[in-house]
């Protein structure tokens, strides 16, 4: 099977694109006659099967769409006219790194900088997951390089941003860079006085992290926690993990 929406652990991903092909499937089998110009104009078949389909996907799953089309082919049997470009591999984790935002208005004081894009948490109520894809965490020298443009823009105070922020983790061939690494190379950065992070969950809240707090003279003795509620049952419902004696301990 094809997961498009491949989430780990979660069920609901295995047949989300079988689901999707068999309706698109049935949809096809249908007469278009509410198109005029669809009816009849099929010429792979007899019947009024529409000729064409408009995909709309999510902004960040732009590569998805050949996993799709491959699916539809196979499930009617026959290839399909592309009239599209073919996407990079590297498309498939985009993270938009190499984009530096125009900051404009603001306090002049406090930059927001997006570290990493989607969540893979899965929370009954979150639809993150599905509009901003799996988690991806952009390479700590694009963030170095857009702190220091901010840095040398007047701003003195860096606020690091992500659905899920301290699960950021960035892995090179021999190295990986999680979030306190991030903040330590930061911290190198002289002109920069004051550094923040938002939005954390409390099973990404690790020990190197807390110790951060100690090793870092710029990062601000706050955090975000979001612990959502104090209720097994209700955390469990959520799909929040860990449960609240974990957070008590």
């Amino acid at each position: 099977k094809i997961q498009v929406y491949n989430y780990g652990k979660h069920r609901r991903d295995i047949t989300y694109i079988d689901d999707i092909v068999e309706g698109i499937v049935r949809v096809l089998d249908k007469p278009a006659t509410s198109n005029p110009e669809s009816s009849g104009n099929n010429p792979d078949s007899g019947s009024s099967m529409a000729p064409w389909l408009i995909f709309n996907i999510g902004n960040n799953n732009p590569v998805d769409l050949m996993d799709y089309i491959e699916a539809l082919e196979k499930a009617l049997g026959k290839k399909a006219k592309k009239n599209f470009l073919p996407l990079q591999p590297g498309d498939v984790s985009e993270t938009y790194a190499d984009i530096n935002p125009v900051r404009l208005g603001g306090n002049g004081v406090t930059a927001f900088v997006s570290i990493t894009r989607g969540c893979d948490n899965m929370c009954t109520f979150c639809v993150v997951p599905f509009t901003r894809g799996r988690e991806r965490s952009r390479d700590v020298k694009s963030i170095v390089t857009e702190v220091k443009k901010a840095v040398d823009q007047g701003f003195v105070e860096i606020t690091l941003l992500g659905q899920n922020v301290n699960a950021y983790l960035y892995e090179e061939e021999n190295s990986n860079f999680k979030l306190s690494d991030l903040i330590m190379a930061l911290e190198e950065i002289s002109e920069l006085k004051r550094i923040r992070y938002t939005t954390s969950h409390p099973k990404d809240m690790t020990d190197d992290l807390i110790e951060c707090y100690e090793k870092s003279k710029k990062l601000m003795p706050f955090v975000h926690l979001p612990i959502q509620s104090g209720s097994d049952r209700i955390l469990k419902l959520m799909n929040r993990k860990p449960v609240s004696y974990t957070h008590l301990t």
